[in-house]
């Protein structure tokens, strides 16, 4: 009886042994070979990106990207898109059944960013794109038994890599080595928590173009092209917060709708909805911003120089025009012109650290429901000059572009109409990284809606 318990726990340890081995073999294989060879292109970004374009539907995006390339060549770094296209154009990679479109990150490289692109493609095809290029397989890079390969001249060279079913390229080798030690780690961008959130969202819809943003990196980059009083947006480059929109471009306009992940405590007013006020807004406006806290601000630029206003809503019996006049303030007091008073104020609006408002204003009138300010009395005389031409905001073409591709409801809305060379001067800096979008943008406007579940939904329009 002794012997044969002894002979079944050998066996029974053999056994085991046996399946452990099993075990271990059947999670090495999954991880070395079924996972690698069927990860989606996200899962080899590196997790640096500053954006990502993740495009499903390459055909429109293509076609409208090349008729926009100055102004996305400088907005989002695609002067090398069309380079990373020919390859595919060569080779039908795009009809692979496991094609899951393109995917096109930016990553920080130093003194600029620089473009990661990625898209699904069999071995034979990039055997067959290595002949048409007339490359020598054997003339590579190797790095972690991947084979690295280089295509044009000294002024502007591509390194390209085929690796697990990816076929990606960038002017930048650092960049392609790290997307390929990125696919072998299990850990991706989809483990961290924020963009988990925001990429939930544009995985439901795999019909669609989206960009990806990180949006407190990518703004760090924006605002250093523009004078500090438009280029005050505040970022915390420590801070990964994504913004994720739907992106639809034609041959002059660039449109994103989504969502920007934010604190809820931005924008949890649920009890405003707004809308611009058109009315009191003259027609060669150069800048209006509306928030919840129901104060508009607008300038208006003649000649050489520019007015700042703000127009504040009187809209309840304790909120009226009276109040926001000084003490001891009569029609003695006011200032006649062309039959309206224009009333000494002094009164704080806002926040004075934002340098797009100013705190401060020394002059008033009333317009309509509105008590319109500003810090000089030539600004409400020209402001008066304006209004009585019967022109105002709802008559200036651009405005009904922005009307159109944005949200008539609120709880924030800025515009900038650029009407003029003066105008552009006094928003981008002369030396800046932009020249084509400085000079050739019309109109660039922003709205974000009431706050869901910690997801802003915004709309961004930009024509062109």
């Amino acid at each position: 009886m002794n012997k044969v318990n002894t002979s079944s726990s050998k066996w029974f340890a053999v056994a085991t042994v046996i399946a452990v081995i099993c075990v271990a073999c059947g999670i090495f294989y999954y991880y070395n070979f079924f996972r690698q060879n069927n990860a989606n292109l996200i899962e080899s970004v590196p997790d640096d990106a500053v954006f990502i374009f993740k495009i499903n539907n390459p055909e429109p995006f293509v076609k409208n990207s090349t008729k926009l390339s100055p102004y996305m060549n400088e907005l989002f770094f695609m002067g090398t898109f069309a380079g990373f296209h020919s390859f595919l154009d060569k080779v039908p990679s795009q009809n692979d059944k496991n094609n899951t479109g393109i995917v096109i990150s930016a990553h920080n490289t130093g003194d600029k960013l620089t473009l990661l692109h990625s898209a699904k493609m069999t071995s034979h095809n990039f055997d067959k794109l290595l002949k048409i290029l007339q490359i020598d397989s054997r003339n590579c890079i190797v790095f972690e038994n991947s084979n690295i390969y280089q295509f044009g001249t000294h002024y502007h060279k591509f390194y390209f890599v085929w690796h697990h079913n990816i076929f990606s390229s960038s002017e930048s080798l650092d960049l392609l080595k790290k997307t390929i030690k990125q696919h072998k780690q299990v850990k991706n961008l989809t483990f961290d928590k924020d963009f988990k959130e925001i990429y939930e969202i544009v995985a439901k819809n795999d019909k669609q173009n989206w960009l990806l943003l990180d949006y407190n990196q990518y703004l760090t980059f924006i605002k250093n092209n523009l004078h500090e009083k438009f280029g005050n947006i505040e970022t915390d480059i420590n801070s990964h917060k994504w913004a994720a929109f739907q992106v639809r471009l034609t041959e002059n306009e660039i449109k994103l709708a989504g969502y920007l992940q934010t604190p809820a405590q931005l924008s949890d007013n649920k009890d405003f909805n707004s809308t611009l006020p058109n009315q009191i807004i003259p027609q060669n406006c150069d800048f209006c911003v509306m928030s919840e806290a129901q104060i508009c601000k607008f300038i208006v630029s003649h000649d050489s120089v520019s007015y700042d206003y703000i127009a504040e809503m009187l809209d309840t019996a304790a909120n009226t025009f009276e109040r926001l006049l000084p003490e001891g303030v009569t029609e003695d007091s006011a200032v006649k012109f062309k039959n309206r008073l224009i009333f000494p104020a002094n009164i704080f609006f806002l926040a004075p650290e934002d340098d797009r408002f100013y705190s401060y204003t020394t002059h008033i009138l009333q317009q309509d429901n509105f008590a319109v300010s500003s810090d000089t009395l030539p600004a409400l005389k020209y402001y008066i000059s304006r209004m009585n031409q019967m022109e105002t905001l709802e008559d200036n073409p651009l405005y009904r572009f922005a009307n159109q591709n944005l949200p008539s409801q609120f709880i924030y809305k800025e515009l900038y109409f650029f009407n003029t060379e003066f105008v552009r001067g006094r928003v981008f800096k002369k030396e800046n990284t932009l020249p084509q979008t400085a000079a050739k943008i019309s109109m660039f406007g922003i709205s974000l809606s009431e706050n869901k579940n910690g997801f802003i939904p915004s709309n961004i329009y930009i024509r062109f």
